[in-house]
């Protein structure tokens, strides 16, 4: 059997049956996030939790487009709409493993794109995607040193199974959400890696509070 038939063979077996824990152990659920509640990154993005609904969220950015993801973070964003464009996502497998993030956690999944224009036919695609959580360390950061758990997932083509994308998380069980966020697309060369620069509570989170934060940055 050649490499990228057991590769394909593996990353299938895993969208029905997850790899087993390094630890019997489950994490303690992480602490809820409250309504309102603002994330703001050294690039200026802003995450806001508008509605928690269990196991999936509405988030807003600053201008207010809302799109829905899950708790778990390694999961793609769900649903959301972008100049009368619509797009949705359906998962497969065993992701939960990864939800709440501990040490030795893995998990392979699949995610189907559905995307809907305003005009014209609409599109699906497939991903493949495997995860696994790093151990816990301590991180600098502008605001303080923290405890952070890497998590860490590749993106791979359903036909060849090559690899196309990696995505990072550092998640703060203490922050309860990630405080850095990082990819490589392999094959655009393309590479981002964002920082939490401050959060704040829903209490707070006016406009003109998101707008000082922003402005003054990390």
């Amino acid at each position: 059997m050649t490499r990228k038939s057991v590769l394909l063979a593996a990353l299938i077996a895993g969208a029905s049956a997850s790899l087993q824990p390094a630890s019997a152990n489950p994490a303690p659920e992480p602490v809820r996030i409250e309504i309102d509640a603002t994330f703001v990154f050294d690039d200026g993005r802003v995450e806001r939790l508008v509605e928690d609904r269990g196991e999936t969220q509405v988030w807003a950015t600053r201008r207010g487009r809302e799109y829905i993801r899950s708790r778990n973070f390694t999961i793609p964003i769900l649903e959301w709409e972008v100049s009368g464009v619509k797009g949705t996502r359906t998962v497969s497998g065993k992701p939960e493993k990864l939800w709440p993030p501990r040490e030795g956690a893995s998990s392979r999944f699949r995610v189907v794109t559905d995307i809907v224009p305003r005009e014209g036919a609409k599109s699906r695609s497939l991903q493949f995607w495997s995860c696994k959580v790093g151990r816990k360390r301590m991180e600098e950061f502008a605001f303080a040193e923290i405890e952070v758990l890497p998590v860490n997932c590749e993106r791979y083509t359903p036909s060849s199974m090559k690899l196309v994308e990696r995505r990072g998380w550092l998640w703060s069980e203490e922050v309860g959400h990630y405080v850095e966020r990082s990819s490589i697309k392999y094959t655009t060369g393309e590479t981002e890696t964002v920082r939490l620069c401050a959060k704040i509570p829903g209490r707070t989170a006016t406009d003109e509070r998101i707008t000082e934060v922003v402005e003054k940055g990390c």
